[in-house]
């Protein structure tokens, strides 16, 4: 899964540079729709693997994946697995910190498989959803 994700990743990265954010969003699947809310114990567990595999190669790139590139690595590898997804892109609660970004992102993207968030999960208490894009497998 470590190859899948550097893969998808980098992909993601070259993406996200060239790409329109209007075509890049566009593979994150059908806007203003939800996933199922439950899923079975083992499709939360791999997801949790696949996820974790991401933010461990993020982590060791030369190159920056923040939130979007991992949500998009996420969503494609959950994807090929037959995975339903749905991605969150939010802003920041705090107007002060949407409109002056001093101490981080103005803007989140977060991935939930059934009830939990498996990409983005540690901030997105702090944003506040303004689109979400479903995958249903």
């Amino acid at each position: 899964m470590l190859t899948e994700a550097l893969i998808w990743l980098t992909i993601a990265r070259i993406a996200h540079m060239i790409l329109p954010f209007r075509h890049f969003i566009k593979v994150y699947g059908v806007v203003n729709q939800s996933s199922p809310q439950s899923v079975g114990q083992d499709i939360s567990f791999l997801a949790s693997g696949i996820c974790t595999s991401i933010m461990r190669v993020a982590a060791v790139l030369p190159f920056e994946t923040r939130c979007l590139p991992q949500s998009f690595a996420a969503q494609m590898m959950l994807s090929r697995r037959r995975i339903s997804t749905t991605t969150y892109l939010g802003v920041h609660k705090d107007r002060k910190q949407r409109y002056s970004g001093i101490s981080g992102s103005v803007a989140h993207a977060w991935v939930r498989v059934g009830e939990k968030i498996v990409i983005g999960g540690d901030t997105a208490s702090d944003f506040t959803p303004v689109a979400q894009y479903s995958r249903s497998e």
